[in-house]
């Protein structure tokens, strides 16, 4: 093998290639598409969730402990049941 033959290649390029990889910053609609839908279904959506539950266990929590302090009857409505 000539060795005038052999080309070398750079390790990021070859990963570049081999990998997985986005660009943020393009101006293209699908791209610009992919980053929102993206940010959206890996951060946003979880986001939402862990807030709507923590919500949730404070209005219980809270709730019950004015109950047995004897402030007030619970008000919290859970899927049709009052508890």
């Amino acid at each position: 093998m000539d060795m005038k033959s052999v080309k070398y290649v750079s390790p990021l390029t070859q990963a570049y290639f081999l990998g997985c990889s986005m660009d943020t910053w393009s101006t293209l609609p699908w791209d610009r598409a992919y980053v929102v839908s993206l940010m959206v279904l890996a951060y946003f959506l979880p986001l939402s969730v862990i807030v709507v539950s923590y919500s949730m266990i404070y209005s219980v929590t809270k709730s019950t402990r004015e109950e047995l302090m004897g402030k007030r009857v619970p008000t919290v409505v859970l899927w049709g049941k009052s508890l």
